[in-house]
């Protein structure tokens, strides 16, 4: 007499249940790649996915076979492939970047001023849209930039629009001060924060894009030489960088932070 098989049922839900797993194991692999620009090697992504390294290997395979992702001839090191960077530009386009670079270089034309779009990243803030002006004197940022979240006005509007209490937000840095404290909730009652670094010459406005639930994980910011950006000039640049912040509430890559796949790379310089 054979032995008796197992139903049906159960060896598809068996079968089921390791398709699932081999999907959980491969994103985590992808996601191990997210804050690693320069790729990893194998034993790196087994590491962070906390997989065997054999394992690893027989999932890092199939994904170069899809083009998910691909090795660097020169280094071993694994880093997004072909198919995982077109679905990243598709997920960015369909979340409005390209109207949000619009309007981030309208702001800077008619400012006259650098204008950038700027995502919560953690304890650090990434700029993923920047707009020179066309002036010869300028301040200079680059797509993929990151800020201080204490020390630049596009910081302390997300930290005054966090969903954690002022207070909370800035211990994650350390011990924090009445003044820095009362200086941040400062924001949330004015709506726009202002840094003036008298170090640098440099003055800064920035304004949060609030969602419904009146937090904010991206802003608008415009930045400036104190020369150009005069005491007179403040109220007029704030509101516009209020208003553009407004303009782009409407957008999914404003409700973005960088813990979503939006960190998959930088986003782009806006067109000119």
């Amino acid at each position: 007499m054979t032995a008796p098989t197992a139903p049906p049922e159960a060896t598809d839900g068996a079968s089921s249940a390791r398709g699932v797993q081999s999907v959980r194991r491969a994103i985590a692999l992808m996601a191990s790649l997210v804050d690693n620009h320069d790729g990893l090697t194998l034993t790196e992504l087994a590491r962070n996915a906390e997989l065997s390294v054999s394992t690893a290997h027989r999932l890092i395979q199939t994904l170069c076979d899809g083009d998910i992702l691909c090795r660097d001839a020169d280094d071993e090191r694994f880093v997004p492939g072909p198919l995982l960077m077109r679905l990243a530009r598709s997920s960015l386009a369909h979340g409005g970047l390209g109207e949000a670079s619009d309007a981030i270089t309208d702001l800077s034309l008619r400012t006259g001023e650098t204008a950038t779009f700027v995502v919560r990243d953690g304890r650090s803030a990434l700029v993923m849209i920047a707009s020179p002006p066309l002036s010869a004197l300028r301040i200079e940022r680059q797509v993929g930039e990151r800020l201080g979240l204490l020390d630049s006005a596009a910081g302390h509007a997300l930290l005054a629009y966090s969903p954690e209490p002022v207070r909370e937000s800035v211990a994650l840095f350390g011990e924090p001060t009445t003044a820095l404290v009362n200086e941040i909730r400062a924001v949330s009652y004015r709506r726009w924060a202002y840094d003036d670094d008298h170090a640098t010459g440099i003055r800064a406005l920035a304004a949060p894009i609030l969602g419904v639930d009146h937090t904010a994980t991206t802003v608008v910011s415009l930045e400036g030489p104190a020369s150009r950006v005069t005491d007179d000039r403040i109220e007029t640049l704030a509101a516009d960088v209020q208003r553009c912040a407004r303009s782009l509430r409407h957008l999914p890559i404003s409700m973005a932070s960088m813990a979503s796949a939006l960190d998959a790379g930088p986003a782009m310089a806006p067109r000119r």
